[in-house]
């Protein structure tokens, strides 16, 4: 298996720092595909390769601000972090993370909550207009 995490490491100031898919609202790397390969999956919201259609043109790749889009070295075709797709207990690196910086939720509860938020908001925002008025 190969890793989609690039580690950045800056030798001159003794620092290294983590660098892959920054999961776009709207991903350079699905606009410019030729094929569709590259989409955002409508569950997730998260752009994923799909390498039966890729043909390893390296748009992706080079549209990518993160450098999180690699080419593999066999198949020649993009890929990139799937949130390790399939595995029930979410991504490995979540798991792995010594700081805690990296967390997981499943994609209903994460929906759930979003919406939570955005309905406190206006709640937020209707009551402060009542107040000024």
């Amino acid at each position: 298996m190969l890793s989609r995490i690039n580690v950045v490491r800056n030798e001159r100031f003794g620092e290294s720092f983590v660098a892959g898919c920054d999961l776009c609202t709207d991903p350079p790397c699905a606009a410019v595909c030729p094929t569709g390969a590259c989409a955002l999956d409508p569950l997730t919201e998260i752009a994923k390769i799909n390498p039966d259609k890729c043909i390893g043109c390296k748009e992706c790749m080079i549209h990518c601000p993160f450098g999180a889009v690699k080419m593999h070295p066999i198949t020649k075709k993009a890929f990139k972090c799937d949130l390790c797709e399939g595995r029930e207990d979410g991504p490995v690196c979540a798991d792995w993370c010594p700081s805690g910086a990296i967390s997981w939720i499943k994609p209903e509860i994460a929906v759930k909550a979003k919406r939570r938020s955005k309905l406190q908001e206006r709640i937020n925002a209707a009551t402060k207009a009542k107040e000024v008025s």
